[in-house]
């Protein structure tokens, strides 16, 4: 197995030697030629990461952590609120505020607006479940999802409700027809 010269602040070794370590034999069967590819790519991918701020880091592994949190409740086909989804995201990122959790819902909802999926971030409600989140009507003008102009606030709540149906339909049976074809 080939170290990595990176370590952490201490000294030891850090986050980037554990992104960048072989597994060869993980992998059987796979040639040589493919298995350096593999690696360059793993390194690529490595030093990407590497090269984040401590701000980025935070922010791709709340992007990892939300996108969890919310397919679960996709698969139960519930709403949750804002506040319950800093609180259970705490245990992992205790330093996670208000305002950083609306960003990653916003870095989520502009994932799925480039892959082509619906707003899981949808899934997302404020204090009270019948609204959306603070930041999902304007991000979603502002990802030009929403046909109609900046209205009254019924009509925002029915594009919410809208993308809410739209996402318990695409992760909801996302995972049931994976569990099916396995």
């Amino acid at each position: 197995m080939e170290n990595s010269n990176l370590t952490n602040q201490d000294g030891g070794p850090g986050a980037e030697q554990f992104l960048t370590h072989e597994v060869t034999s993980a992998v059987p069967g796979m040639s040589e030629q493919s298995m350096e590819t593999h690696q360059s790519e793993k390194t690529r991918s490595a030093a990407r990461y590497a090269g984040l701020s401590g701000r980025g880091r935070l922010l791709n592994m709340l992007r990892l952590l939300l996108r969890s949190q919310l397919m679960r409740h996709a698969e139960r086909k519930q709403v949750v609120n804002d506040a319950h989804l800093l609180r259970d995201l705490q245990s992992a990122l205790p330093h996670l505020d208000m305002e950083t959790l609306h960003r990653g819902l916003q870095l989520l909802m502009e994932d799925d607006a480039r892959a082509g999926r619906p707003y899981i971030a949808a899934l997302a409600s404020a204090h009270r479940n019948d609204q959306p989140w603070p930041g999902f009507i304007p991000a979603s003008q502002q990802l030009q999802r929403k046909a109609q102009p900046t209205g009254a606030q019924a009509c925002e709540t029915e594009h919410w409700r809208q993308a809410v149906t739209e996402a318990y339909r695409f992760y909801g049976e996302a995972k049931c027809g994976a569990l099916r074809d396995s």
